[in-house]
């Protein structure tokens, strides 16, 4: 994050920190990526919605999410038959509220596998889950949400498929 950006993180983890403890949902962000639609993301989200792939969908928002925040960057790495997606959450935001930071993270990460669902019209979900945090206590909504293996305490926050689930149409492709 940029330093001018310091009182909009400021507003951003404090609104998490307060929507956490109104709702008493410690899983607060995987509950808002559940219901993450394109048109929350805006103009990413019409560029999702025309692209020919899921993959391209998503390198859509690696390369556009910057032009809407600072707060977050987004990575896409192929290899011959893995695609992966990285999620970051800016190094002060983690620095300052780890725990708003994770459920951004959280939040993002639910949010694609929902868009993918709503793009493809199929039920899309990773082969493995990396997260950079400690095991949470309560692993149950990770589970029911990723429906994969997850891996705790991570070198990155990213969601791993089959280069196929990837290469998967979008319906609205135009």
């Amino acid at each position: 994050c940029h330093s001018d950006m310091h009182v909009y993180l400021e507003q951003v983890y404090r609104a998490w920190e307060e929507a956490i403890k109104q709702t008493g949902d410690q899983h607060l962000g995987l509950h808002l990526g559940e219901q993450t639609t394109p048109s929350i993301l805006g103009l990413v989200g019409l560029l999702m919605q025309s692209s020919p792939t899921l993959e391209e969908a998503f390198k859509s928002v690696c390369s556009f999410s910057q032009v809407a925040s600072d707060m977050f960057s987004y990575s896409i790495s192929t290899t011959e038959d893995k695609d992966s997606l990285s999620y970051e959450a800016c190094t002060p935001w983690v620095k300052i509220s780890p725990i708003s930071a994770r459920q951004g993270v959280e939040q993002a990460m639910a949010g694609t596998l929902n868009i993918f669902s709503m793009l493809t019209g199929m039920k899309i979900t990773p082969e493995l889950v990396l997260l950079s945090y400690s095991k949470q206590k309560d692993v149950a909504e990770y589970e029911r949400i990723f429906q994969a293996p997850i891996k705790w305490n991570a070198p990155s926050n990213t969601l791993i498929f089959s280069r196929n689930q990837l290469l998967t149409p979008i319906l609205s492709y135009d």
